[in-house]
């Protein structure tokens, strides 16, 4: 079972791992990361999205805002800083609705926002309209096949993940990089989001 702690310090103990992996193949090597966004600009993007980030997110971007682009967040996945967010954001914010390939739900684009992403793949929060919920489910969001799938429960259910798969070695370098040997996200559209407890 997870520990309980809070989101932040299960996302340093996943940069900890990382590092320590990395380490064994360049021992110079650390992940390349922002500083903290300050609450203002956070209430500022808010205030332009006329939505709101459930407070597992805010939380991740009052830990980092973002990678720097030195490196991915994790092998071959980005952190998108808020700006770069909000750029993605604004490009597919009227792509429309799309049914949840597993939930009987459908999201509008223009409630989803790209916190995480792998080249044209988008790992999304949910936003909301009115108030902030204390968690937001991450979804893959893969336009060029119209396909939007609830990954996991939460961030910290997904964060939880990634732990999961350095503490069982379930990467291998490959020259000075690291790639994984597991998926890094589920995607498939029948999937179980992690944090489901099944």
């Amino acid at each position: 079972m997870p520990d309980a702690a809070p989101l932040a310090e299960r996302l340093d103990r996943l940069r900890a791992l990382e590092e320590a992996a990395y380490h064994k193949i360049d021992p110079d090597w650390r992940i390349d990361l922002r500083p903290p966004a300050d609450q203002s600009v956070l209430d500022r993007v808010e205030s332009q999205l006329g939505r709101h980030f459930s407070k597992d997110a805010i939380e991740l971007y009052r830990w980092r805002d973002g990678s720097d682009g030195g490196t991915w967040f994790v092998p071959f996945i980005d952190f998108n800083a808020l700006h770069i967010a909000r750029e993605v954001y604004q490009g597919i914010a009227h792509a429309g609705a799309f049914a949840v390939t597993n939930a009987a739900d459908t999201i509008d684009m223009v409630d989803l926002f790209p916190v995480f992403q792998r080249e044209r793949i988008l790992l999304s929060v949910r936003l909301t309209r009115s108030g902030s919920r204390d968690t937001s489910p991450l979804y893959v969001v893969d336009l060029e096949h119209g396909q939007v799938t609830e990954s996991a429960r939460t961030l910290r259910d997904f964060v939880d993940h990634l732990i999961e798969l350095f503490e069982r070695g379930q990467y291998e370098a490959y020259g000075r990089e690291l790639r994984w040997t597991a998926p890094p996200y589920g995607a498939e559209p029948d999937m179980e989001p992690y944090g489901s407890g099944a």
